[in-house]
């Protein structure tokens, strides 16, 4: 199941998913089902249903393509991307984690985790410009990926950790 969040020209944040190569807002398909659905991804993921309520809207969507409104099926270069989560509780990442990076930039493996905050602001939509300063001739470039931590837990073991995950997203 593939989630976003996006608009379409000055419309209020919209929860939608890739369907049959469109994507559709999962809000407006949700009414016309008559389901209950919370307004966003992070919404959902703080719900007690996660976001199964939304794997529940895409087969009403699938059965009822046809008789879907306008305003429910987008093509991709009619949005605009929005971050996955928009205002995050807390950003940590961990640097320094690719060994040929490191090796590339001509630094030493790091022997513990390099954690660092990125600050909500920071976080931009899938094929949006990075705004930066001209402080520098290059930019450096990253996969990202999220990982929704769901619960509560200290020293968690490495067989238990994806136990306590709602979700991970490919950024």
């Amino acid at each position: 199941m593939k989630l976003l969040m996006f608009t379409v020209g000055s419309s209020q944040p919209k929860f939608g998913a890739f369907v049959q190569e469109k994507i559709i807002d999962l809000n407006e398909i949700a009414r016309l089902a008559k389901l209950s659905l919370p307004p966003s991804i992070q919404e959902s993921l703080k719900s007690s249903s996660g976001l199964s309520d939304a794997e529940k809207v895409i087969p009403y969507a699938v059965a009822n393509w046809n008789q879907l409104p306008e305003n429910a099926i987008w093509k991709e270069d009619q949005i605009e991307w929005l971050p996955i989560v928009g205002s995050p509780e807390k950003i940590v990442c961990v640097g320094l984690n690719y060994k040929h990076h490191i090796m590339e930039m001509k630094r030493e493996m790091p022997s513990t985790p390099v954690l660092f905050a990125k600050m909500a602001t920071t976080l931009n939509g899938h094929r949006q410009d990075v705004p930066y300063i001209d402080l520098s001739n290059s930019l450096d470039y990253e996969a990202e990926m999220a990982v929704i931590i769901g619960k509560k837990g200290k020293n968690i073991k490495k067989r238990e950790c994806l136990g306590v995950c709602s979700w991970v997203f490919m950024l």
